[in-house]
């Protein structure tokens, strides 16, 4: 399941019982969120910072060549 900034738009009440139904899904499938709330990625088993990693590879002579 990919969800991409699924819950910016909502209030939090709205935001909080939809993370609440999702973590149930943890178990059977893998889920990939991109969010800039809290509210879901504090249910996360992992995160990471795609401006970060973007930040990195930028660095890495290798990635920038194939960038190119």
């Amino acid at each position: 399941l990919i969800l991409d900034e699924a819950s910016a738009n909502l209030d939090a009440t709205t935001e909080e019982n939809i993370v609440k139904n999702l973590i149930p899904l943890k178990k059977s499938c893998t889920i990939i969120a991109v969010s800039h709330r809290p509210a879901l990625l504090k249910y996360a088993d992992n995160c990471c910072n795609l401006e970060e990693l973007l930040n990195q590879n930028y660095n890495n002579e290798t990635i920038g060549t194939l960038n190119a």
